[in-house]
Formats: C-alpha cells, sequence, structure tokens
C-alpha cells in the first residue's frame, strides 16, 4: 500500500467516525433525557388527556399542551393546583380560585352555595375520580366532598364522624375495594368504606401521624405515604418507614412522589428527586444531572413513561419532563413489567373487546380525530359498544382516578 493510498483510506475512515458522532449527537440532542419548559411558572399538577397534557399552576391559569406536536394550544384563566378528568372527558379544577369544570371550552365555576354546608370562603386542596366516575373533593377545612353527576353530598366533624381538622386534605386516593383513603394534614390517614370515617390505628411508634403529605396505592395495592420522617410502605399488615439511616434516601422531608410504570417511586426532597427502584436507590439532582431545580412540587407519568415534574429552585421554576434513554412525545413500547391493557379487534365493526389487568380500569371516553369526546361510560364485561360511531379513527382513554391508558382504534 502506496502512503499516498494509506491516507485517502485513513480520511474516509475519519469521515466514517465523525458521521456517526454527529448522527449520535444530533439523535441526543433531538431525543434528549431532559427538557425544561414554562419557566417562571409554579405548576401544581397535571393530567393527561388523550394526546394532551394539562398543567396547573398557582397563578391563576391552566395551560394545555400538546405532546406529539409539543405546543401550548389553549389557556384557561383559572388556577389548577388540584386537576382530574371525569368520566364524561371534562376537566375539573380545583385551588384557592374556587372549584371549576371546563366542557367544551366553556369554564363554568361552580358557587359554594351549590355545596350545602360548605362556607363561603372554603376552597378545594384535593381531587380525584373513583371507580365509578363519582368526583371526590378535599376541601380546606369543611371535610371532604363528592359529586356523582347530579347531586354533591359533603362529610365533615358536623354531620359525619369524619375529624375535626385546620389545615387541608392534602390527597386522596382509592384501594382495591374502592375504599377511599385521604390525608387529613395534621391528624393522619381517615378511611372510608361507605359507612364510617375511621382514623387509622398505626401500631409503629416511630411513624407519627400529624406528619404525613401525600398518599397512593401501587397496582399491587400497596399504600406509599410522603412524610417528614420519610417514604412509609403499609402493606396491609404492617407498617416500614424507608429513611436516611435504612435507605438511599438522602432526605427525610419527602414532599410529595409519584409511581412510574415500572413500578419505580418518584420522590421529591429538598436535595433532588429520589427514585426506588426495588431495592435501588437514585438520585438526581443539579449536581449530576439536567434537572433544573432540586425542589420537585409535583409529579405525573404519562403515557409514554415520561415524567413530568414541577421543579424549583431559589426563586424560580418552571416544569421537567424526564424519561430514561429520552423524552418520547408518541407511542413507544416500554419494557415494564406491569401487563398493559390491549384492546381488540381493531379495526372493530361493532364491540370492542378489553383485556384489563385486574380490573385496573373502570371507565373510558373515545374522542374522534379533531379532539371531540363522542363516547363515554362505564367499562361493562370489558367490552364498549361502539356500533353507533361514524366510520374513521378514534382514540380511547381507559381511566381510574389520575392514571390514564391512551390507545387508538379504526371503526369500519
Amino acid at each position: 500500500m502506496t502512503y499516498k493510498v494509506f491516507l485517502i483510506l485513513l480520511a474516509k475512515i475519519l469521515a466514517a467516525v465523525a458521521i456517526l458522532i454527529f448522527s449520535f449527537s444530533k439523535s441526543k440532542a433531538e431525543n434528549p433525557e431532559w427538557v425544561f419548559m414554562l419557566e417562571g411558572e409554579l405548576v401544581t399538577d397535571f393530567v393527561q388527556q388523550g394526546e394532551y397534557m394539562w398543567i396547573g399552576t398557582n397563578n391563576s391559569r391552566t395551560f394545555k399542551f400538546h405532546i406529539p406536536t409539543q405546543k401550548f394550544v389553549d389557556t384557561i384563566d383559572f388556577a389548577g393546583d388540584n386537576l382530574a378528568i371525569d368520566s364524561s372527558g371534562n376537566l375539573w379544577l380545583v385551588s384557592w380560585n374556587g372549584i371549576s369544570v371546563y366542557d367544551n371550552n366553556i369554564l363554568k365555576i361552580i358557587p359554594n352555595s351549590e355545596i350545602e354546608g360548605i362556607g363561603q370562603i372554603e376552597y378545594g386542596t384535593s381531587i380525584t375520580v373513583d371507580k365509578n366516575g363519582i368526583i371526590w373533593i378535599g376541601m380546606n377545612k369543611d371535610g371532604i366532598a363528592s359529586f356523582d353527576g347530579n347531586n354533591w353530598k359533603l362529610y365533615n366533624y358536623k354531620n359525619s364522624d369524619f375529624p375535626k381538622y385546620e389545615f387541608g386534605i392534602s390527597s386522596i386516593d382509592f384501594d382495591k375495594k374502592n375504599s377511599l383513603w385521604a390525608v387529613v394534614r395534621g391528624i393522619g390517614i381517615v378511611k372510608y368504606e361507605g359507612s364510617s370515617w375511621d382514623l387509622l390505628k398505626i401500631d409503629n411508634s416511630e411513624i407519627h401521624e400529624n406528619l404525613f403529605k401525600n398518599l397512593m396505592f401501587s397496582d399491587s395495592g400497596t399504600l406509599w405515604v410522603s412524610s417528614n420522617i420519610g417514604l412509609i410502605e403499609f402493606n396491609g399488615v404492617e407498617w416500614k418507614i424507608y429513611n436516611k439511616e435504612n435507605s438511599g434516601i438522602i432526605d427525610n422531608l419527602v414532599y410529595t412522589f409519584s409511581i412510574d410504570k415500572s413500578n419505580k417511586i418518584w420522590m421529591s426532597t429538598s436535595k433532588g428527586i429520589v427514585v426506588k427502584d426495588n431495592t435501588d436507590w437514585i438520585v438526581y439532582s443539579t449536581e449530576n444531572s439536567d434537572i433544573f431545580g432540586d425542589y420537585a412540587r409535583s409529579f405525573y407519568v404519562d403515557n409514554y413513561n415520561n415524567k413530568w415534574i414541577s421543579v424549583g429552585k431559589e426563586m424560580n421554576s418552571g416544569v421537567n419532563i424526564f424519561r430514561e434513554g429520552g423524552v418520547v412525545y408518541t407511542d413507544v413500547k416500554e419494557n415494564v413489567d406491569l401487563v398493559s391493557p390491549s384492546l381488540y379487534p381493531n379495526p372493530v365493526y361493532d364491540e370492542i373487546n378489553l383485556k384489563l389487568p385486574d380490573d385496573k380500569f373502570y371507565y373510558f371516553i373515545i374522542y374522534d380525530l379533531l379532539g371531540n369526546s363522542v363516547l363515554s361510560g362505564n367499562i361493562n364485561n370489558s367490552r364498549i359498544n361502539v356500533t353507533d360511531l361514524n366510520s374513521g379513527f378514534y382514540s380511547i382513554q381507559l381511566i381510574n382516578g389520575k392514571n390514564i391508558h391512551y390507545s387508538k382504534f379504526i371503526k369500519n
């Protein structure tokens, strides 16, 4: 081989390497693990509706973000401290502004006078939807209100055995029996099975009920609670604490948390985000990642397993979106341990059949290509009759409170 030939071959190799490096860098840039938006906004909650993410703030506005095109398409002039989608596809907003419903681009503010027993200065502090489509709203001081689509009902210390409190209901969730569990700030956890409100007695001297912040049930039925003393687990029999002394948590003050589609628990501390992955612990902070700030106000896991994080640092705030391997904005297959729901046949003529893991999803909403809700209701016998739908492309949500699975189908 002559020296000239060697130089030509070397140049080709270097060019190929450069192309590979450029392609890899471009791929990483187009699909980064960390994305940041809405700098300066104090974001408080998220809820997904099909291809859209509703982003609530404490600043008297709530944003609608189209995930596939990564564009903001709507703004509601109402604070969205706590958000939920009801069985008809309407967005509920609960905050210091009061309670409102966004239905077909019309915002309806619900006056306190509609809820018998609610004080005029009372406001909501949490919201969720049970498997029967009943909306439950935790109030600042007056108990918990429920709405079945027609009538409101209020539970408090004046008309039931609900405990008297001063600092609000910070979170509500439901176990597999559809029993309601709620954190009453400064008091503890109450449980409601349809007849009485029971204040949980915890047989663990290390756990102080007045230190609880938020609660959530995993798909396996385990109750998780964030608190001033760490992350707390209740398996139905025993209570266990994860803290700095016995785990990878870097700060015992755990503000809030969420559970992703791989059953990893994402929790917020003042020193960064901590992830519990079975027995492994991972920390994301401004020192070792591209997260905007070390404090997270709320978490939400979307259908693509992206983590939406309301994040803050010093006097600034915003939203980080994070996903291991890169944020995605369209359907992606995840290698997760959970059994995902599926529908068949597709295309469909008259009836959709659903395979649901452990009856996880309880009601559905179907949207046309324009994003209009065209059919909704409870799921009966894992089947949905779509005979009356016109031929075309549709998307469907299978919903259990804030846990929403999104899919698509064709109607022939």
